[in-house]
């Protein structure tokens, strides 16, 4: 009996029928001949089942010879280890992106440890820099001040030189020629020039003009001559002469009493710069250590921040490697459905499918 031709329609279906079992082949055999999926069977071999794949899975369930099962087995086994090793890589790729992602929360707390201690370090710097500033204010003052104690001094000291000069003026007068004078120790022809000297440096310290104007026939007259108004005139010189004494002395007396108080004064300046500039010293010490911890910190920040760039930019990549192993996975978990189906394809499936196909037909 001759089978009844069948319709084009029904040929077209079931050619479409074939080229959907023909492509789950070719994706099978793909899989199988790929170097790049997780596999410990070698790839000879597996080009040995691909060579095989379509002669096996072409045939339904209860058709296959015995070897084709054995071929199918080989093929079924080697995708459960392909399936296995890409859900371990995925598995390990998450991990991974896991550890990466703990390692820079880590990281970020660094991070803001490192900027804490930056800012604390910074306002060191700051606080370390105004001190010095008022140290150094205190130099200026402390130095300015011990300059103007040593001027002191100093004029204190002129004041007693020129002191000295004008008593040892009166102790001239009075010890030169005014005694010899008075006790006519001089010869007589010497006796004019010498008065009229004495007269001249009378005049010089300031003694009165009637005074002096009675001394040169007062003092040019032998001792043993002279009466008493000579005598009250001599008497006067001295007196004069003595009166001045007197007073430089109260003045020496003042300018020595000075000089201890400005001599205590200036110790007290000294000792206070001195002071002063160990300080500045002190203080230029701290800001450069300041300074030095500010460096470090900024250093220590610029470390943290290139080490989270770097983490952030591997977690990048290892996410990308997830991504690819998880697009990898799914696209092989396609290929392993249609191989399940061929696996599992039987006549009666066949069948139905064919009649599905002419009834849509």
């Amino acid at each position: 009996m001759k089978r009844g031709s069948s319709s084009p329609r029904q040929g077209k279906k079931a050619a479409r029928i074939d080229a959907d079992i023909s492509a789950k082949t070719t994706a099978i055999e793909h899989v199988l001949k790929s170097d790049d999926l997780p596999t410990a069977v070698p790839q000879s071999s597996r080009i040995m089942l691909a060579a095989g794949a379509s002669y096996a899975l072409c045939t339904v369930v209860e058709e296959r010879h015995p070897m084709q099962v054995t071929l199918i087995n080989n093929i079924y086994e080697v995708f459960n280890e392909i399936a296995n090793g890409v859900k371990t890589n995925i598995a390990e790729a998450t991990a991974e992106v896991d550890s990466k992602n703990k390692e820079l929360e880590t990281l970020n707390k660094q991070i803001e440890a490192t900027s804490s201690d930056l800012n604390q370090a910074t306002e060191g710097s700051n606080i370390a820099m105004q001190n010095l500033s008022v140290k150094e204010v205190a130099v200026r003052d402390a130095e300015s001040r011990a300059k103007e104690e040593h001027a002191k001094r100093k004029a204190n000291g002129k004041e007693k030189e020129n002191l000295d000069k004008e008593k040892a003026k009166y102790t001239a007068i009075e010890d030169g020629n005014l005694k010899s004078l008075i006790e006519g120790l001089i010869a007589e022809k010497e006796v004019k020039k010498a008065c009229a000297k004495l007269v001249k440096d009378m005049e010089k310290v300031g003694t009165d003009e009637a005074l002096l104007a009675s001394v040169p026939h007062v003092l040019t007259m032998r001792p043993e001559n002279r009466k008493g108004f000579d005598t009250m005139v001599i008497d006067s010189v001295r007196a004069d002469i003595a009166d001045r004494q007197k007073k430089v002395d109260e003045k020496i007396s003042v300018n020595l009493q000075a000089a201890a108080e400005i001599a205590e004064e200036v110790t007290a300046a000294d000792q206070a710069a001195e002071t002063a500039r160990k300080e500045e010293t002190e203080a230029e010490d701290s800001l450069k250590k300041a300074n030095d911890l500010v460096a470090e910190k900024s250093n220590d920040s610029q470390l943290g921040a290139a080490a989270v760039e770097e983490c952030q930019q591997t977690i990048a990549s290892l996410q990308h490697k997830r991504t690819t192993a998880q697009e990898a996975a799914g696209s092989f978990q396609e290929v392993f459905d249609g191989l399940d189906f061929l696996v599992k394809r039987t006549l009666e499936q066949t069948l139905a499918a064919s009649a599905d196909a002419t009834l849509a037909a």
